[in-house]
């Protein structure tokens, strides 16, 4: 009988080897499923972000040619972006009110309609006297877009899916920057400044009226916000850390972007036409490392990912200042990329940390971190290229994101 056990133990350890096995695999292949399952919303939802962003953002590469049109400097056109990123900030907060109000697909389908709308306006502006006033009603317009998206992307799927849909959402930004100098190049050269924007509006309006009627999720209204909520969302140490860490990636990924054709002009002496193909070939890899941001920190975990892209942007915004042509070149290929892996690991350290109420720390911390980075930097940057030069300002950016190193490091952020 001995004999008999022993010669059996193996086959029992063996099956209970492949039993754990399936166990291990069910819920990878339940995750493939339910990944797969939601994907179509994910994009439709993607496709939406990546409109209400791309007619805030065009108006960097446009930056030359309003200065030219209108005669200004500088620091008063890198202005208007923080025109949009006030207006943006702004409806960022409320909207926290309005989804609990309002089905969140419907606002974000109301606000591509309003932002295409808007743009049309900015088109048809023949003075630049009411400039301001339009760029501020175009962040107004998209900003609601936020937490609707964050909203949609919940109702797709299971918490453990958050993560790859958030680093699928981000594909849309980094589209939006790869291609937002060429619509704003080609769209100059070939329709003019003006009929580019009537363009892009009238697209972005009716893709929100298509969303509005068959686009997916979003169609529970999220828990109502209150004061005593945002009380205690300002005393919690995690929201701050992401206000500054999503701070600082904006800043390296749309505030640098923002002045950076002005940059190659002055300081390098880069043609407009090579700057604009430079600025967008930079930006290809971007939207694919934000989608493989998603799988880097399942593996690494939040706070190694996190700690290796902000040094790597630091790195790179370092290399981008050199006099060396090939440093530059290898500086402006990489930041995008780094900072495209940081924005969804901030967004999923948050989502992850709050899980309970995220619409309320979104409302709280977003606007604080986008108008650091899509308004205050750009400015800044504007205000140091008239007066000192971008380098300074590239240089300041590089402090702060060593500065902010040792707050990873210390953070309890680990494998999420």
């Amino acid at each position: 009988m001995d004999r008999e056990n022993r010669e059996s133990e193996p086959a029992v350890r063996n099956a209970a080897a492949a039993h754990a096995d399936t166990q291990r695999a069910a819920p990878r292949d339940g995750d493939a499923q339910a990944f797969r399952g939601a994907l179509p919303g994910v994009l439709m939802t993607t496709g939406i972000f990546f409109l209400t962003y791309t007619v805030r953002v065009i108006f960097g590469p446009l930056l030359p040619d309003f200065e030219r049109e209108f005669g200004i400097g500088h620091a008063t056109s890198t202005r208007w972006l923080m025109y949009i990123s006030a207006g943006y900030s702004l409806t960022v907060f409320l909207s926290c009110f309005l989804v609990s109000r309002m089905q969140p697909r419907r606002l974000a389908a109301l606000a591509s309609v309003l932002g295409g709308l808007t743009m049309i306006g900015i088109g048809a502006a023949g003075t630049p006297v009411l400039l301001p006033f339009l760029f501020l009603l175009l962040g107004v317009a998209t900003g609601p877009y936020l937490n609707a998206g964050f909203s949609i992307l919940r109702s797709l799927g299971p918490e453990s899916q958050w993560g790859k849909f958030i680093a699928a959402h981000e594909f849309a930004p980094n589209a939006g920057l790869l291609l937002a100098p060429i619509i704003a190049e080609m769209g100059s050269t070939l329709l003019g400044r003006r009929d580019t924007l009537y363009c892009l509006g009238a697209i972005t309006v009716v893709a929100g009226v298509l969303f509005a009627f068959r686009g997916r999720g979003g169609t529970q209204l999220d828990p109502p916000a209150s004061l005593s909520g945002f009380r205690q969302a300002l005393r919690q140490r995690g929201l701050w850390f992401f206000v500054f860490g999503l701070g600082l990636a904006i800043s390296v990924q749309f505030g640098i972007y923002s002045v950076l054709l002005l940059y190659m002009e002055d300081e390098r002496g880069i043609p407009q036409e090579s700057a604009a193909l430079l600025l967008s070939t930079s930006r290809i890899a971007a939207p694919f490392a934000a989608f493989a941001a998603g799988w880097i920190g399942m593996r690494l975990g939040t706070r190694r990912t996190m700690f290796l892209a902000f040094l790597m942007m630091s790195a790179s915004v370092v290399c981008m200042v050199q006099s060396s042509f090939p440093a530059f070149m290898v500086g402006l290929y990489i930041h995008p990329i780094c900072a495209a892996v940081a924005i969804p690991t901030v967004f999923t350290y948050l989502a992850r940390t709050f899980p309970g109420n995220i619409s309320l720390y979104l409302a709280v911390g977003v606007p604080i971190g986008s108008f650091i980075g899509l308004g205050f930097t750009p400015m800044l940057l504007g205000l140091w290229g008239d007066y000192v030069g971008f380098t300074a300002g590239f240089l300041m950016l590089v402090c702060l994101l060593l500065a902010f190193l040792p707050p990873i490091l210390r953070s309890g952020v680990n494998r999420f």
